[in-house]
């Protein structure tokens, strides 16, 4: 077999030499590779996107934060750039350019990705998200469908770009470009690109300490390209996860908790109300609670209302998994929790089950949705709700929500329908995105953040109406009624949607706990409290005996959480964001790029001033929190 020739100045095809006028209209191209071209337009979409979230996470020095956060990206294209040339040098063959030209498009495309990623999620792609993204796109296809649907004319426009650019780039690989590594022009973009690299290497640390950028720097101040490069190299990505098949979770039964002594016609009906994604952000005072949540705001005068509340994850799934078990969540992004299993789990609906109560669950999702039957047979549930039930899609909003007012009739239907104490949770849905309400209820508004408190007056309606029926039924003399956040939302609404970050609008939510003539109106708790704390709150205040009961939860009405109390939390996706909270300081590991961050909370609370952890204090801390 002939060996292919080196591709060094290939003759053209004509004999002819271009005449003096061609030269010159294709001067300006004649010393240029396309994958020079494509690394530098690749180079150009990144910096456009970080410019962008730049402008919506603003250092105190803009301009020296736009250098910094470049500074790794042109590191990396300038490095790319700079081994292409290397090779072309000491192997000059079609086969290597080929090679330099599939790198190539490999850069620019995870270039695109990952500005389209950070323009939608506020955050750069990488290995963990993609995994998740891919593991089941039958989720993932409405999250984009709603974005296509958004932004339909960039989209179409992008789809014809990236047609006619794969045109060329298959004639390319096809018919290589030939390989030219002789000429000044050549000496020159090489001494340009090392430059670049250098300066920028010497720039970065003089840049990190005068950029100032908070909060920014966590997630613009690295390349995605370098990150996923190493997480792809075999032992460069710590386990994050837990090991499950080592875990005991206690299954019906096994926890060993005292029975209440009240009579059973004592016995009061429990209804738990979680909130889709509502941050506490949102409604964090008295006054703004009046006038976006004034039902909330009235149970919380007349109950006890726990102000720092956090979730572990902030995944609807997980926060079932929290609130209804007391236990911490399986720290995977599979629904491990949703698998039927042949006997259940221990839940608050199976540990009040022994005492007598009736349990079911309600709610305006799909059933299909993160396998909802199976996670509540697990839970043990005697009977769960779904849209499905309803048969009337004219209550279908969104890709996931509904009319949550239908569900109602259904629900006090089946707790009117026996005597005897109940046990009845359910959850909103219209505050999910895209943050749409019914047309009976207002007329929707254009700003994506106002849209959002449409959904966040709704599902403060939606209680009220619920309270209302149940009292009008009689329901209400003795009710205990829990109202908590499943988990927050990212509160720029028209981005983050999908909650990558572990912000204090993302992870802190509000609890309030009404049961009059047993709760004391007004109380307030002011230590540190997880959605895990909800089970054996509420089993405390039945006068259940917990002392052996073994949850990672714990009473936070009989037992006030100790001002030394810490919280972990986790993102949810492989390698995201792992962190803890004590006091008023929050701590945030970001495992893809090895940086730990503290914030002080009571200065800082919009987390935008955080303390890079180094040495002893970061290992002991990435240790304690792996």
């Amino acid at each position: 077999m002939m060996k292919e020739p080196p591709l060094r100045g290939v003759p053209s095809i004509s004999d002819r030499p271009p005449s003096p006028s061609r030269r010159r209209r294709l001067g300006c191209w004649s010393g240029h590779r396309m994958e020079s071209l494509i690394l530098s337009a690749g180079l150009i979409c990144t910096v456009c996107a970080k410019g962008i979230a730049l402008g919506a996470n603003p250092s105190s020095l803009p301009w020296l934060g736009m250098l910094r956060i470049i500074l790794p990206d042109l590191i990396f294209f300038s490095a790319v750039y700079l081994v292409l040339r290397f090779l072309y040098r000491v192997h000059p063959t079609a086969w290597t350019a080929r090679f330099g030209l599939l790198i190539s498009i490999v850069v620019i495309g995870w270039s695109v990705l990952n500005a389209a990623w950070l323009l939608c999620s506020g955050v750069q792609l990488q290995c963990g998200i993609v995994g998740l993204l891919l593991r089941d796109m039958k989720d993932v296809w409405p999250l984009m469908e709603g974005h296509i649907r958004l932004h339909q004319i960039e989209f179409a426009l992008f789809s014809l770009i990236a047609a006619g650019g794969m045109f060329i780039l298959v004639l390319r690989i096809v018919h290589p470009q030939a390989i030219r590594i002789e000429g000044r022009g050549q000496i020159g973009r090489l001494l340009a690109a090392g430059g670049v690299l250098a300066a920028s290497v010497a720039a970065w640390p003089i840049l990190d300490a005068r950029a100032n950028l908070g909060f920014s720097g966590e997630i613009l101040g690295f390349s995605s390209h370098w990150v996923v490069m190493i997480s792809a190299l075999p032992g460069q990505r710590p386990r994050q996860s837990v090991d499950i098949g080592g875990r005991l979770i206690p299954r019906i039964g096994m926890r060993p908790i005292g029975l209440s002594q009240v009579a059973m016609e004592d016995r009061p009906n429990v209804v738990v109300v979680l909130l889709e994604s509502l941050s506490y952000k949102v409604v964090p005072r008295e006054s703004q609670r009046e006038e976006q949540m004034p039902f909330l705001a009235q149970l919380a005068r007349e109950g006890v209302e726990f102000r720092c509340t956090r979730v572990p994850i902030a995944r609807t799934t997980k926060a079932y998994w929290s609130a209804l078990t007391g236990n911490t969540p399986i720290l995977e992004s599979d629904y491990a929790e949703a698998v039927p299993i042949d006997r259940p789990y221990e839940s608050i609906a199976t540990i009040l089950s022994r005492a007598g109560y009736r349990s079911g669950f309600f709610e305006m999702s799909k059933g299909t949705f993160e396998c909802a039957p199976g996670l509540f047979h697990n839970f043990g549930f005697e009977w769960a709700w779904f849209r499905e039930n309803l048969e009337d899609p004219s209550a279908h909003i969104g890709y996931l929500g509904g009319d949550d007012l239908r569900l109602i009739e259904p629900a006090v239907d089946w707790v009117s329908a026996k005597p005897g104490p109940f046990l009845l949770v359910t959850i909103t849905s219209i505050s999910h995105d895209p943050y749409l309400v019914p047309a009976w209820f207002e007329e929707p508004a254009s700003d994506p953040f106002e849209r959002y408190l449409q959904t966040v007056r709704y599902s403060d309606l939606f209680v009220r109406t619920l309270y209302e029926k149940l009292r009008d039924k009689g329901l209400t003399k003795n009710l205990l009624l829990c109202v908590l956040g499943d988990h927050g939302t990212s509160l720029g609404v028209d981005r983050d949607v999908a909650r990558w970050r572990p912000r204090e609008e993302v992870i802190r939510i509000p609890w309030v706990i009404h049961w009059p003539g047993h709760i004391p109106a007004g109380t307030v708790v002011e230590g540190l409290c997880t959605q895990m704390d909800t089970t054996p709150t509420i089993l405390g205040l039945l006068g259940f005996d917990l002392s052996r009961s073994g949850f990672n939860g714990q009473d936070v009405w009989t037992h006030p959480p100790s001002p030394e109390r810490t919280l972990y939390f986790w993102s949810w996706y492989d390698q995201s964001p792992i962190g803890l909270i004590r006091g008023t300081t929050k701590v945030v590991y970001w495992p893809f790029h090895d940086e730990l961050l503290a914030y002080d909370l009571s200065s800082d609370p919009d987390e935008m001033m955080p303390r890079p952890l180094t040495g002893s204090e970061k290992e002991s801390i990435v240790r304690e929190l792996m």
